[in-house]
């Protein structure tokens, strides 16, 4: 007994230590994180951790346990997530001696490195296990190019991945961060899969994505599906349900042919469109925005270029827009403009970029920012690693240099010049500090304004396992809401027409419009209406949309196509029937009012009044004829010089058609009184007869039929009833 009351009370005073120890160790680590806040300098990089040499093997330490030695080795292209707690993870990536498959987890509150899971051997082989079944043993596979989420409970997600020279996965993996376990979700288990898309925009549990060469974009929607774009093979934009466990094709390509250079469709420039297509992207920065809105910059595009295109996706509707870039599908290498640092312009643009894994943050006010990449094309010009940041403030629809170098000096063709580093000393901010050009480097944001930068490496495979942080500084090129100018309209309409106009720009407060040869040829209003185009021709349009920061212009050339106003319709009477002169559609009214149905070229008038005919050409402009007043109605039938007649009436068996000279040949169309074509013949002669009844020519129920008759010149109707 009492050396079980000394156990208690000994183990209760360790565990009192222990615990005294935990709070202390808890407070330094809070004093720590409040130092390294309140010393990094906005505007600055600190080198925090790893080595400022390459193809550090780091140090692992033990597998599962936080130490101030631990160190990832140096890897380029990772996947990468942020827990709920704050934590940043990264799985995988390519090193000097390999692929490799350990997960890593930095705390940034203590600034220790765990490593996680994995073995730590470079090339090492995977462990599916089982589909759908969680175990300590499973393992996915090395690589690079990972897409990667986060689920509304925490649980990371991980799909495809590189593994080497035409060697790619589409396997869908779960990672479990409670239990520090992974589950093969779906997928083959095999190498360069070419997936099955089935049916675009129905979901199927047979579906998936195909494995893709080079790492694509993901992002996770406000009801907590994950989507999936584009590869270096097609431009399909994927959907997964994880209650549900189905992939849908969404949007784009199923081409699986490298060579099919699937170039974007642009569209109008800040205008969402269901026919816009970002195209074959690989290699391009990501981010979702406060919104839920995906955004998408640069990226390798098949026909040899990279691209400076940045596209937005509304998950809800599917659509791309074309937001802000070049809109040019072939080489961008060097537009751009880096204006002034700290400066935001609506002219500042990054150049066409691409890399394995594009370092992207998304900051806590909802900008975009971008670090580095490379630059260049297929054209035997490799271009430079650049170390430029960048923000793209959405409100403002515009870019800011915030740091690094001018990669045009680092883009010179035929080299493999890379922005140099200046690493200065570890821990401490500096405005000389700055990580060197690199690629397939990973990001994380916490929520004190940091972006943190790891590893990544150069053309040369000279990889690196360096961590910084940079503090963002609201001062240096702040956010402002500068106007984005948008409109629509009806651009396609008839001379003497008038239309509306719909302002679709953003932040504008006030609106200045021009139409050339319109009347009223400019407004001040932000939708005019009753804009009148009195000529046919093609016109310009420009709106130039304000607000206290600035202005932004757009012209449209040629927007507005006016086409010649329709003739007026001509009403000819045969017999009891109106005919009009050719046109492309018609609509016939009475006393004013429209007679349903009544669309054709003829009518035969029921009642005593004024009819009119309504008709539209093939430009989509219409006009109405003059009136045509009937007095009498039934069937009178006679023949003139330029009609035909037809006996006997009504009609039994055989009917007769009898032309006029003038008809020698033509085509004889005959309709019910509902306007469908009941039979249609070639004719030749002044004669024509048809039969009708029960095993010979052609059978007719009884009622009253219309027959007309047309040629290259003429156009004739007549009503007969079948008995």
């Amino acid at each position: 007994m009492e050396n079980n009351l000394y156990y208690l009370k000994t183990t209760s005073g360790v565990n009192q230590l222990q615990s005294k120890c935990k709070l202390l160790l808890c407070l330094l680590l809070s004093i720590a994180a409040s130092f390294f806040s309140s010393a990094q300098t906005p505007g600055q990089w600190v080198w925090l951790d790893g080595d400022s040499t390459t193809n550090s093997a780091g140090n692992f330490g033990t597998e599962g346990i936080a130490s101030f030695t631990n160190q990832p080795p140096a890897l380029v292209s990772m996947g990468k997530w942020t827990d709920k707690n704050g934590n940043f993870w990264f799985y995988g990536g390519a090193g000097g001696n390999g692929y490799h498959n350990d997960l890593w987890k930095y705390n940034p509150v203590s600034h220790e490195w765990t490593w996680m899971t994995g073995t730590g051997i470079a090339n090492d082989d995977a462990d599916f296990g089982t589909q759908g079944v969680e175990l300590p043993s499973n393992r996915p596979p090395g690589g690079l190019g990972f897409t990667n989420w986060v689920d509304s409970n925490g649980n990371f997600w991980m799909f495809g991945g590189q593994c080497g020279f035409l060697c790619t996965h589409n396997d869908l993996w779960k990672y479990d961060v409670i239990d520090n376990e992974w589950t093969w979700i779906k997928g083959p288990g095999t190498i360069s899969d070419v997936g099955f898309f089935g049916i675009q925009g129905v979901p199927d549990t047979l579906n998936n994505p195909p494995a893709f060469y080079s790492s694509g974009r993901g992002w996770t929607d406000n009801a907590g599906n994950l989507w999936l774009f584009g590869s270096s093979t097609n431009s399909s934009l994927w959907r997964y349900n994880i209650v549900t466990n189905t992939w849908t094709w969404m949007k784009g390509s199923n081409f699986p042919n490298y060579s099919s250079h699937e170039l974007p469709v642009y569209g109008m420039k800040g205008v969402e469109d269901s026919a816009n297509n970002s195209g074959i992207i690989s290699n391009s920065w990501s981010w979702k925005d406060n919104n839920g809105n995906f955004w998408l910059f640069g990226g390798y595009i098949n026909s040899g270029a990279s691209t400076n295109d940045l596209w937005r996706l509304n998950p809800v509707s599917g659509n791309w827009t074309w937001i802000n870039g070049d809109g040019n599908s072939q080489d961008q290498m060097l537009f751009n403009n880096y204006g002034t640092k700290c400066i935001p312009n609506r002219m500042n643009m990054p150049d066409g970029r691409y890399s394995y894994a594009a370092t992207s943050w998304t900051d806590t006010d909802g900008n975009l920012w971008l670090f580095g990449g490379h630059g260049g094309n297929n054209y035997a010009q490799p271009g430079g690693i650049f170390n430029d940041l960048w923000m793209y403030c959405i409100a403002g629809n515009q870019w800011t240099w915030k740091g690094g170098d001018n990669c045009n000096v680092y883009s010179i063709p035929d080299t493999l010049e890379g922005a140099p580093g200046s690493w200065g000393t570890l821990g401490v901010s500096s405005a000389a500090n700055t990580p060197n050009g690199r690629q397939g480097a990973v990001g994380w944001a916490d929520n004190n304004r940091h972006l943190y930068l790891f590893g990544g490496g150069d053309l040369n495979f000279q990889d690196y396992n360096d961590l910084w942080s940079f503090t963002i500084d609201s001062s240096c090129g702040p956010c402002v809401p500068s106007p984005f100018a948008s409109f629509q309209s009806d651009n396609t309409i008839c001379s003497n027409s008038c239309i509306n106009f719909t302002d679709l720009s953003s932040n504008a407060t006030s609106w200045q419009w021009s139409f050339p040869w319109a009347t009223p040829a400019s407004s001040t209003v932000q939708n005019p209406s009753n804009i009148c185009y009195p000529l046919e021709g093609n016109y310009d349009v420009t709106l130039i949309a304000s607000n206290s920061y600035g202005s932004d212009t757009l012209t449209l050339s040629y927007y507005i196509t006016v086409h010649p106003a329709a003739a007026p319709p001509v009403v000819s009477q045969n017999g009891d029937s109106l005919l009009s002169s050719s046109s492309y559609t018609y609509q016939w009214y009475f006393n004013g009012s429209l007679i349903s149905g009544a669309t054709n070229q003829f009518y035969v008038p029921s009642q005593i009044g004024s009819y009119t005919v309504l008709i539209t050409d093939a430009n989509g402009c219409s006009a109405t004829s003059s009136p045509v007043n009937i007095i009498t109605v039934g069937i009178t039938d006679q023949i003139s010089d330029y009609s035909f007649l037809i006996y006997p009436n009504p009609v039994g068996s055989i009917l007769n058609i009898y032309f006029n000279k003038n008809f020698k040949y033509g085509i004889l169309n005959i309709y019910n009184v509902m306007g469908q074509e009941i039979l249609s013949r070639h004719f030749t002669g002044g004669a024509y007869s048809l039969s009708f009844g029960e095993g010979r020519g052609e059978v007719l129920s009884p009622g009253i039929y219309f027959v007309q008759v047309t040629n290259e010149s003429e156009s004739c109707v007549k009503k007969f009833i079948k008995e």
